[in-house]
């Protein structure tokens, strides 16, 4: 499959995007709305389900996107200009610092399990993200979890979604027991 776009990529979300009409693989969801003629930056292609799709994430967002759903940036000095780029980063003055734990992250992917949402995948790449948190019985009992899960995912798309979580899962501790 050829790609428009890479990642760390800068690009235009089009203006013209109407709510629930497909686009590629995709349809233009309500929670996509906001970003219509913003600048993003492409942080994933494809999606868990599969790689060659054409699946890509933005930074801030987790819905999936099409390369029909956005145009290059022709004047890369519009990325600096543009007053109202979507920032990612949402600076927070706390006088708490929050630390991410596997457990933590255990209970939102039971929470996950079985919803429609974009929310089992933000679990999933945060569990990705921070996989040396977990100890080996940790995963296990993660991919135990999975198991038990079995038949209740949803639709398909998400029972493939997790079956390949579940892969990745196994393959790092097939990869530590290796070590």
């Amino acid at each position: 499959m050829t790609r428009n776009f890479k990642v760390g990529d800068k690009v235009r979300v089009r203006e013209d995007l109407v709510v629930h009409k497909k686009y590629g693989s995709n349809s233009f969801a309500k929670g996509m709305v906001y970003l219509k003629g913003e600048i993003v930056e492409i942080r994933i292609i494809g999606g868990h389900r599969d790689q060659n799709n054409d699946d890509y994430r933005i930074n801030g967002n987790d819905y999936m996107w099409t390369d029909k759903m956005f145009k290059s940036i022709e004047d890369k000095s519009d990325v600096l200009n543009h007053n109202s780029y979507f920032k990612v980063e949402r600076v927070i003055e706390m006088d708490k610092v929050c630390k991410v734990e596997s457990s933590i992250l255990a209970f939102a992917m039971r929470y996950a399990m079985g919803r429609m949402t974009f929310s089992p995948s933000t679990v999933m790449d945060n569990i990705q993200f921070n996989i040396e948190l977990f100890k080996d019985h940790e995963i296990q009992i993660l991919i135990r979890d999975i198991d038990d899960h079995i038949g209740s995912f949803g639709m398909e798309s998400d029972r493939l979604q997790w079956m390949s979580f579940k892969e990745y899962l196994q393959f790092i501790i097939e990869e530590r027991e290796a070590l």
